[in-house]
């Protein structure tokens, strides 16, 4: 699954699709908060939350945004830190 998320990363930011990123990413976000509420596979889980947060990719070093992650997006981070926030890997 982490490797899924990295991948459909990579087609976004080649094809700026992002309404329909969007969409795709907010519909596997009910999976991924009953994945962190359960606990079980809690180290198999790490590297799946780490890359939905967008966190796992070696960004270029030299990038300060990414045409991806607009205004709105920081609801999102917000639900994230209210609903999985207890998990180590939003930490």
């Amino acid at each position: 699954m982490a490797d899924l998320f990295e991948r459909f990363i990579f087609a976004e930011d080649f094809l700026s699709q992002y309404e329909e990123f969007w969409t795709v990413w907010n519909a596997f976000y009910p999976s991924l908060v009953e994945m962190c509420k359960s606990g079980t596979g809690r180290y198999s889980s790490e590297s799946i939350v780490i890359n939905y947060l967008l966190a796992g990719l070696l960004w270029n070093e030299n990038a300060k945004e990414w045409h991806t992650l607009r205004e709105r997006e920081k609801l999102f981070f917000q639900k994230v830190a209210r609903d999985m926030g207890h998990h180590p890997s939003v930490w």
